[in-house]
């Protein structure tokens, strides 16, 4: 196993990233090995992202009252949970969330809403206007969650003050027939790159545990290192009554430590999020929380993101728990550290003096970021 362990090093510290059949070689290793594993995928973290804790905050704008039939998703049009729905909130509303997100320590506020698009342009400009609000008189920077946006949404959103998209594929595009029917995983594909292309931040990640098999999980992983995204949202499955996917848990603990770990490697100087443990991630339909028996230094793994949220929430209303020594407690979106604006803490970052202060993307930087959640979202 010696020569595999310093391939895998050498080609994740390199930038490069391991390969398939690696990755593959990664998601099969025994449990014994996973300690090996952790002590590669933390020196990767640490070259590329550093340490350190950014909290971002997400409100679940518009929830419910969705037209695609993800097999996963509580706000999916074939779900029979019990969820609240509700339309695009109001301008101010939005802002209070994201007001009160400042209030409670967040440095970054996303706008998520259910739906595989905005409905119209006056929902676009209201989201627009909200975002253009939140960065001029708050200082925040803003991201938004929306669904498969043309290039020219994309644009018209970065010229009122947006920085980030977030857009996830969910799964591999072998496996996602079996997911979603309602639309084609290259729309996915297509909006990831209209963002990219219109010069947004992208996040751009999945769900695992959905039943798919490890070359699913792998090809996902090349597919997001192949269009470039920026940060990677690693989501577990947590089953909601009333989907098709009630009852399905198919991830151990150290399943998951091996997942997020060939995501590191395969994707080394990208961002890594993962969801922050806490009560009420039963109420999403999705990502849940890291399952239950996660060891407690899992973060060595990959994350540069310790993530109290998600990005498209998919259950009832919850409130965030305190983590990281923060208490945030209304929306949650995306991001990690790394890279993105915030290098608090980081490798020629600012310390807790500066951290409140907006800054562009630097190349590398903070090691983590913490997300919460308000209300619910797709």
């Amino acid at each position: 196993m010696e020569p595999f362990w310093e391939r895998i090093r050498t080609q994740a510290l390199s930038g490069e990233g391991i390969g398939g059949e690696d990755a593959l070689a990664v998601l099969s290793l025994r449990n014994d090995a996973l300690w090996r594993l952790l002590d590669i995928t933390e020196s990767v973290r640490r070259r590329f992202k550093g340490d350190g804790i950014r909290l971002c905050s997400i409100v679940n704008a518009k929830s419910g009252l969705c037209s695609e039939d993800c097999s996963f998703c509580a706000q999916s049009r074939r779900s029979g949970a019990g969820i609240e729905k509700y339309p695009l909130l109001s301008g101010e509303e939005i802002f209070r969330e994201a007001a009160s997100a400042k209030e409670r320590g967040a440095r970054e506020f996303s706008i998520v809403a259910s739906g595989l698009a905005m409905s119209n342009r006056e929902e676009l400009t209201r989201v627009g206007d909200a975002v253009d609000r939140i960065r001029t008189e708050l200082g925040l920077e803003t991201c938004v969650s929306l669904g498969t946006l043309p290039p020219s949404d994309v644009e018209y959103l970065l010229s009122r003050g947006l920085r980030s998209v977030h857009h996830n594929l969910e799964t591999s595009r072998s496996f996602f027939p079996k997911v979603c029917t309602t639309h084609d995983y290259e729309e996915d594909v297509a909006a990831v790159r209209a963002a990219k292309a219109a010069g947004a931040w992208v996040c751009c990640g999945g769900i695992f545990g959905l039943g798919e098999s490890p070359e699913d999980r792998v090809e996902l992983a090349l597919t997001l290192r192949e269009l470039g995204v920026d940060s990677i949202p690693v989501n577990f499955l947590n089953p909601v009554p009333g989907t098709p996917l009630e009852g399905r848990r198919d991830l151990s603990p150290m399943e998951c430590l091996r997942i997020i770990g060939m995501l590191r490697l395969t994707n080394p100087t990208r961002e890594i999020q993962l969801p922050e443990p806490r009560p009420g991630h039963a109420a999403f339909g999705t990502q849940g929380s890291v399952p239950d028996g996660m060891p407690s230094d899992h973060r060595h793994a990959a994350p540069d993101e310790p993530d109290a949220g998600d990005h498209r929430l998919r259950g009832a209303r919850s409130e965030p728990s305190r983590s990281a020594g923060a208490d945030v407690r209304r929306g949650s979106h995306r991001h990690d550290g790394g890279g993105l604006p915030y290098d608090v803490g980081s490798p020629g970052g600012g310390g807790p003096a500066d951290a409140a202060r907006p800054r562009p993307y630097p190349a590398g930087g903070v090691g983590a970021t913490i997300r919460t959640t308000r209300k619910e979202t797709k």
